[in-house]
């Protein structure tokens, strides 16, 4: 147990207008009397401390911190103009996990400067910034304080599980009763208006999100779903939305969508008219995008956004920048392979140093559809011929190598007939693009590296 006196504040000496108060009202200066009873506490474990405003609270966390001279704190708060990326240690795989763990795994909120971010994102930086330090004993005062209540409740229920897998001691002070059930204290301290506190072990039995008892998960639109594309790192133009053959889930709390998956045939619909590749459209579904809301991050929500496909398919595949960093695929049942488009080939090569001898010394704008197409539009005939033979010749092998990956891991055969039956179609649809869709082309054959991640679900 941590044994803690009897603690008592000070009043000062008063000067100025404080004096002329004192003055009015016939304060004398003693010390006043105690406003806490002496307090032993557990010494490990998550002890919460909840009181009303001026009970206490704070100056029990003093006292704790004079008695565990190792804990540490959150600290002030970080550089505004410095990113959460930027402001952890390790190496980029380390810092994306990280920020992953306390729901800031998001591209985007990564690169932003920390002023920048929301005060929920602010206080998830906070703590992983603690939680690099790796502590023995956290003290934290006014815990997740002006927080929502959604998102105070599933950052605490984060907090709480980093902190038992790391076997690390918290004491923290939260006027917020509503996070009790996603912190699920091992031991809670009362403290009442008079500054006496009551200890009361296991006040809940498991962590849980009392909103994630109004989750809905089903069937969704395209509509839906593109209300949360602002949260992911690629482009919304980078889905073909009005697909009909798009399948949509989503979940929702209390009519508002918090995440979402879409899933669909692995090729364009016109594919189809070549034999092999409508029996890959076939046997195969890939899950085209996932997103869930920042504040709703690390709850579980995608494993229930991931059903069990449909017994026609015997493929269920995907892609996926974020897991080259973090290997999320393995935790949903995904073993992960390598992706042709994780290996740079020769004809990338080719495709940048066209780009350079054309003034483009950084290829990264032209993930930007806009600035790609401007490109082109600025080219003269000749020049513009020899970047479409380069952004050909990529766009044809990814398609190629794509479609021999899925359908090697399918279990669907492929002979030199259909390999050549491949290569002409996409081929022909290349030669068919007009040039309005020049700037989708050059974009989508820039060398972007992905993971790779299957999961058999069946079929024949």
């Amino acid at each position: 147990m941590l044994s803690l006196p009897p603690v008592a504040r000070p009043l000062s000496r008063w000067r100025g207008v404080n004096a002329d108060i004192a003055r009015i009202f016939g304060l004398t200066g003693a010390r006043s009397p105690p406003i806490l009873s002496r307090v032993d506490l557990p010494s490990e474990g998550i002890v919460l401390v909840r009181g009303f405003s001026g009970t206490g609270k704070s100056t029990l966390l003093d006292g704790i911190r004079q008695a565990r001279p190792d804990a540490m704190g959150l600290g002030a708060p970080p550089p505004p103009e410095r990113s959460a990326a930027e402001l952890l240690p390790g190496s980029v795989a380390d810092r994306v996990r990280s920020l992953g763990r306390v729901g800031l795994g998001e591209a985007l909120a990564m690169v932003t400067p920390s002023g920048a971010l929301s005060v929920g994102q602010r206080h998830r930086l906070r703590l992983a910034l603690l939680l690099a330090r790796s502590p023995r004993c956290v003290v934290i005062d006014e815990f997740l304080s002006g927080l929502d209540e959604l998102t105070a409740s599933v950052v605490a229920w984060n907090f709480q599980k980093l902190c038992r897998r790391a076997g690390v001691t918290a004491y923290l002070a939260s006027a917020q009763d509503h996070i009790l059930e996603a912190l699920a204290p091992d031991h809670l301290v009362t403290l009442d208006f008079h500054g006496h506190g009551r200890l009361e072990s296991r006040p809940v039995a498991e962590p849980h999100i009392p909103a994630l008892d109004r989750l809905w998960v089903g069937a969704g639109t395209a509509a839906q779903m593109r209300t949360l594309s602002r949260f992911h790192y690629e482009s919304d133009t980078s889905v073909d939305w009005r697909d009909e053959r798009l399948q949509v889930r989503v979940a929702a709390i209390d009519g508002l969508v918090v995440g979402g998956a879409a899933f669909g045939p692995p090729l364009p619909q016109s594919c189809d008219r070549v034999p092999v590749l409508a029996e890959i459209n076939r046997q195969v579904i890939r899950l085209v995008r996932t997103i869930v809301h920042p504040v709703t991050r690390g709850v579980g929500l995608t494993r229930r956004l991931l059903p069990e496909v449909h017994e026609e398919h015997r493929l269920l595949c995907t892609m996926s920048a974020m897991g080259r960093l973090v290997p999320f695929h393995l935790a949903h049942g995904f073993e992960l392979v390598e992706h042709p488009r994780s290996a740079r080939r020769p004809s990338h090569d080719r495709l940048d140093s066209l780009l350079a001898e054309l003034g483009v010394s950084d290829p990264a704008p032209l993930f930007d559809i806009t600035v790609a197409q401007a490109l082109w539009q600025g080219l003269g005939e000749a020049e513009a011929e020899r970047l479409l033979a380069a952004v050909g010749e990529v766009i044809e092998e990814d398609n190629v190598f794509t479609c021999t990956y899925l359908a090697r891991h399918a279990g669907i055969s492929l002979g030199e007939a259909e390999e050549g039956e491949i290569r002409a179609f996409f081929c022909a649809a290349i030669a068919r693009v007009p040039p309005s869709g020049f700037g989708l082309l050059l974009s989508e054959a820039l060398f972007f590296p992905m993971q790779g991640a299957v999961k058999r679900v069946g079929g024949p």
